[in-house]
């Protein structure tokens, strides 16, 4: 045999000859207790050609040698040999060595396996294999399938074997796990190749619905798809014509489904995903009672209606198919038994949102997020564990939802309910799926939203830290790395117009460059993340500026920097865009900004022009309209100052008490505003008001940053030393002293970060003094106390001595943390009330300093 098919020990039945003569000894030994001689033929090729010569056979058909075997050999060996002769298969000396070993040594499931291997995917016969199943449920068992993996090795380097083990893989699992009977009443391709069983024209149709498949595999045209779906559509129709099994009725229309899906990955249109629907439709309908398969089906028919609304949802064309299938989805869902609906709720959810997304109807939104509360509430109540990534998504799906309703109708609880849901997904979501990552994203989005709603500075921070692990973790590269820098940058941004920390802002010009450079020209998001980008370059533009004094050209190059930003978002932002309103705002206040450091008329005159063009479109709503009602204050006095025009200094009056008027969330920025007034009430000739307006600007510990209430402390003692009123310079001197102290404190706790914020206070410190030098009408010259704050100011390093080292540190840690974040509760009695007990407390550990550490 091996002359004549030189092949035989690997392809003859899949395995190597050894193999096939033990499973063949597994046979006889199974026959011999019912027949009463059994007998191996001995076939030898001459005589096989002779006798098939003679019998005018084609002796390439095996199927001639089995014939041969029991019509035209002579020789036949009886069985069992003895067990010290040769072995009957030719492989061993002594057949008790080879084949005859004990029946408790020989590996019958590996015998068995190998019949089954043979008679399913050699000869495809559906009756035997079955049969052998049915006979032997142990090949069916945790043992069998170590056995396989077993084979499996042994024969890796055989192609054919490999393909052989994997069919038999499938149809063993498949038995596992819907039983014996349906698999096989799936299987109607093998059952169509068994001419006892099938009837012919059912056996045509299958034959040619596999060679109209394999063509369009091979060549995917619209063509050749078209003549799969119809060699399918015949399929299923003759399968339901000859009445056949239900198992087989429902398999004919699930391969009509699967034709249409293949033709749509083909084709993109979207009527062969209609049509697949309906084919699914039909293989549900084709199955008599509750069955494992019914759920299968109905999880396909679910996934379906989900890849249609996401289809119908992104193409304008479609817009009216959306309605469609919500039809689709609901009428499923109205006809299925209650235990088996969430395929279609999770369908009918989405299509309900994708119907949002178009029409931004409130009613389909409150619908699909009703939806998804039942499929969470269902997944964690369910008689089995939840499957972590399902939930997942579904919870994530909900938390998104409340987050759309949260921006039609702003409510807290919506807003909570969406952070909480989001939050339990992530933790549910493997680590580092995309899956994760994208919920990590949504959850930092929300947390922000509720930053911009309610102003709790936590929000923000965790926002910032669920943005740079999506970061961290796609930083490699990929298409969703421009989104996770967009989205940390502008986290960041948020964050530095909180807290004014120029590590946030700097980080966030940095991220935000980064986005734009690998945002393709023609990405409609452009000109959004350049506006991101020049939001970032002007808030640090004017942060720098405001930090120091002294002309230079670093300030003046980051002007410049987001001068060039503004103008590049400028030329791609549509007229009609909600960002364009920032244009005038931005320009008015990085001019304003310019003529304060380079002293150029036209940007004063710019600044102005600009500003009152920015108030016209800057709604109040908007975080940036105090801080430019205040640029533009400045900028009319400074005017006022280089005119002397009565009209800007009645409307730089006008600016700062509007500035003045607005709720002290903006507490920041009081001292400043006060200190603007306080001048245009001199330049009025209002020197009582102006000494009063001074005095809010220079005390009340809680209101404002150090950098301004210093500034107009020292700008009201040099004005009151002027006019010799040494009661009012000594009321100032004592205001900026306490500021100075709380300054070096600061600066001790924050380390170099804090030195850069205030290094420009002892330069001004120094002009004062200065000032104070001069002989006022009164005589006076309080340069000794100008003296002490200097020394504050340049001295900040020392360390507190003794055991109030510690509390020190921490007094001035919590004061940085209350000044940095503005107080979440801005406003309240309580906010004022924790900020002054800090400024208290840090007042005590100071005067210990200057007593020498001695209470």
């Amino acid at each position: 045999m091996r002359r004549l098919w030189s092949d035989f020990d690997t392809d003859w039945q899949g395995f190597d000859f050894p193999a096939y003569s033990l499973r063949h000894e597994g046979f006889l030994r199974e026959l011999a207790p019912v027949a009463e001689q059994c007998q191996i033929a001995v076939v030898t090729v001459d005589a096989y050609l002779e006798w098939c010569a003679s019998e005018g056979l084609d002796p390439w058909d095996r199927d001639h040698v089995i014939g041969y075997a029991g019509e035209g050999c002579e020789t036949f060996l009886d069985w069992p040999p003895p067990p010290g002769d040769p072995c009957w298969c030719g492989n061993g000396p002594r057949y008790a060595d080879c084949c005859g070993v004990p029946m408790a040594l020989t590996p019958l499931r590996e015998q068995y396996l190998n019949q089954l291997l043979h008679t399913f995917a050699a000869e495809r016969s559906w009756r035997t294999s079955r049969q052998l199943i049915l006979e032997k449920p142990e090949l069916l068992g945790t043992e069998a399938r170590e056995v396989r993996a077993r084979m499996r090795r042994q024969h890796a380097p055989d192609p054919s074997a490999l393909s052989a083990l994997d069919e038999l893989d499938g149809l063993l699992d498949r038995c596992e796990k819907v039983g014996i009977e349906q698999a096989y009443d799936e299987l109607l391709d093998w059952k169509a190749s068994d001419r006892r069983e099938v009837p012919k024209e059912l056996a045509r149709a299958v034959r040619a619905a596999d060679k109209s498949a394999g063509r369009a595999k091979q060549k995917a045209t619209e063509q050749t798809w078209a003549a799969c779906v119809a060699a399918r559509q015949a399929l299923a129709e003759t399968i339901t014509r000859l009445a056949r099994p239900p198992g087989e009725r429902s398999y004919g229309w699930r391969g009509l489904c699967w034709a249409h899906m293949s033709a749509f990955q083909a084709t993109h249109r979207f009527a062969h995903l209609e049509a697949a629907a309906d084919a699914l439709r039909t293989a549900l309908r084709a199955l008599d009672g509750e069955t494992a398969l019914q759920h299968e089906i109905r999880e396909e028919h679910g996934a379906l209606l989900r890849l249609m609304s996401r289809q119908a949802g992104l193409a304008d064309t479609l817009a009216d198919t959306l309605d469609h299938v919500v039809r689709l989805a609901q009428s499923e869902l109205d006809a299925c038994p209650e235990h088996d609906r969430a395929p279609y709720l999770e369908a009918l959810a989405d299509t309900l949102q994708a119907t949002f997304a178009r029409r931004r109807s409130r009613s389909d939104l409150d619908r699909a997020i009703e939806l998804r509360r039942l499929l969470c509430a269902a997944r964690e109540a369910g008689p089995g564990p939840t499957e972590p990534t399902a939930h997942a998504y579904q919870l994530g799906e909900l938390g998104m939802a409340l987050r759309d309703r949260v921006m039609i109708s702003p409510n807290a609880h919506d807003l909570n309910e969406a952070i909480r849901a989001l939050e339990e997904a992530t933790d549910l979501a493997g680590l580092e799926s995309q899956n994760e990552l994208a919920l990590l994203s949504n959850l930092g989005s929300c947390l922000r939203l509720r930053y911009e709603f309610y102003g709790r500075t936590g929000d923000l921070d965790r926002a910032v830290a669920a943005h740079e692990k999506v970061l961290a973790a796609g930083s490699a590269g990929g298409e969703h790395l421009a989104y996770a820098l967009n989205n940390l940058g502008v986290a960041h941004l948020t964050r530095h117009g909180r807290t004014s920390d120029e590590a946030d802002v700097r980080r966030a010009v940095e991220l935000l460059g980064r986005a734009v450079e690998r945002t393709p020209p023609d990405d409609p998001v452009l000109s959004e993340r350049l506006h991101h980008l020049a939001s970032a370059k002007v808030a640090y533009a004017l942060d720098e500026g405001r930090t120091t004094d002294k002309p230079d050209a670093e300030p003046t190059s980051r002007l410049s920097a987001a001068l060039e930003a503004v103008r590049e978002f400028a030329a791609t932002a549509p007229a009609d865009s909600v960002y364009a309103r920032f244009l005038p705002v931005w320009r008015s206040l990085l001019l304003a900004e310019r003529w304060r450091i380079a002293g150029d008329p036209v940007d004063n005159d710019t600044a102005i022009a600009e500003g009152e063009k920015a108030l016209g479109v800057l709604g109040a709503q908007y975080a940036q309209r105090p801080r430019l009602v205040d640029s533009l204050a400045h900028s009319m006095l400074a005017r006022h100052r280089r005119l002397g025009s009565d009209d800007d200094l009645e409307r730089a009056a006008e600016l700062f008490e509007f500035a003045l008027a607005v709720p002290r969330a903006q507490w920041p920025a009081l001292p400043a505003q006060l200190r603007g007034l306080a001048q245009v009430l001199l330049a009025s000739g209002e020197t009582g008001r102006a000494t009063e307006t001074y005095r809010l600007a220079s005390g009340h510990a809680e209101q404002g940053d150090l950098r301004s209430r210093f500034a107009a402390a020292c700008e009201w003692a040099v004005w009151a030393h002027g006019r010799g009123a040494a009661d009012e310079t000594a009321e100032a001197l004592a205001f900026a002293r306490t500021t100075a102290r709380l300054v070096a404190r600061v600066r001790l706790a924050g380390g170099a970060e804090a030195a850069r914020r205030f290094r420009s206070l002892a330069h001004l410190a120094a002009r004062t003094r200065d000032e104070l030098a001069r002989p006022s009408p009164g005589g006076s010259t309080p340069v000794a106390d100008m003296d002490t704050i200097r020394d504050l100011l340049g001295t900040a390093a020392r360390e507190l001595p003794g055991p109030r080292a510690a509390q020190g540190a921490a007094a001035a840690e919590r004061l940085l943390r209350l000044e940095k974040s503005s107080l979440d509760s801005a406003g309240s009695g309580s906010g004022r009330g924790a900020l002054r007990a800090a400024w208290a407390e840090l007042d005590r550990v100071l005067e210990d300093l200057e007593n020498g550490g001695k209470p």
